[in-house]
């Protein structure tokens, strides 16, 4: 029996890897923006009391460590620093930023001006809870929103609950960001939260395109050639060259019986 060409075309299509079945899997769709922003609020909805319990363990494990720690760890050069920068940006004179913190006898602000007016409001804040405590709260709700944030893309992308879960846990526990936050003070947390931002409302493209892409033609024949590349039979064609008929036992016979020319003939 003769296969049809369809049923040729479906043989002759090379299987998916393991590999590739799951990545095919894994990968979800491109999702408008207001679609994000739905399954985002479904999901904060749906883990708030998980989320919240993670941040309020974070904020306590940072204000505790900040009380118990020796002062010269609690109020280091750089915590002094801020909290003197958000006096300075909260004065008349908040132009004068750098060289009053040249004129100081703790090491002068070396960094871009906005996270002395970030830390500003706290620092006028602070009644009974120390400077140097309350100088730490942006950069504590920036690596919790940063937490967050990374929940939120890996739930997204893998759709893996648990795994979300432990990057903001191995995120926010690890000896690094709690080294930063709770003895330094450094606001790193502040300029990451929009770097992580901007990737996750970057539009990945949609399947139209990817297919767009899958489709991009192959070098003509012409162009083969001038690359030394001579093109090869198609599966197709090679299959039809393999289902041409041969000669049946009796044409063969027939062919075999033909009389050769005599002697005569051939001299």
């Amino acid at each position: 029996m003769v296969p049809t060409r369809a049923s040729e075309e479906r043989e002759l299509t090379p299987p998916l890897s393991p590999r590739q079945m799951m990545v095919t899997s894994l990968a979800p769709a491109a999702e408008s923006g207001s679609q994000a922003i739905i399954l985002t609020r479904a999901l904060l909805r749906q883990e708030a009391r998980w989320l919240g319990g993670i941040a309020l363990l974070y904020f306590l494990l940072v204000v505790t460590t900040v009380l118990a720690l020796h002062a010269y760890f609690s109020q280091t050069w750089d915590v002094v620093t801020f909290v003197n920068a958000g006096k300075s940006a909260l004065s008349s004179d908040w132009a004068g930023l750098y060289a009053q913190s040249r004129a100081d006898r703790y090491w002068p602000y070396a960094y871009p001006p906005l996270h002395a007016f970030v830390v500003a409001p706290f620092v006028a804040a602070a009644g009974t809870a120390p400077e140097w405590l309350m100088v730490r709260v942006p950069p504590l709700l920036f690596d919790v929103a940063l937490g967050v944030l990374l929940y939120i893309i890996v739930a997204h992308k893998t759709r893996a609950q648990n795994l979300a879960r432990l990057v903001m846990l191995v995120w926010l526990f690890n000896p690094v960001t709690w080294y930063d936050t709770a003895v330094q003070g450094h606001f790193e947390a502040e300029w990451l939260f929009f770097v992580v931002l901007a990737y996750y409302l970057t539009p990945s493209p949609s399947p139209t395109r990817r297919g767009e892409q899958n489709l991009t033609p192959s070098p003509s024949p012409t162009r083969r050639g001038e690359q030394d590349l001579t093109p090869s039979p198609s599966p197709t064609m090679r299959e039809e060259q393999n289902l041409t008929p041969s000669p049946s036992p009796t044409r063969r016979g027939e062919q075999n019986l033909t009389p050769s020319p005599s002697p005569t003939r051939r001299g």
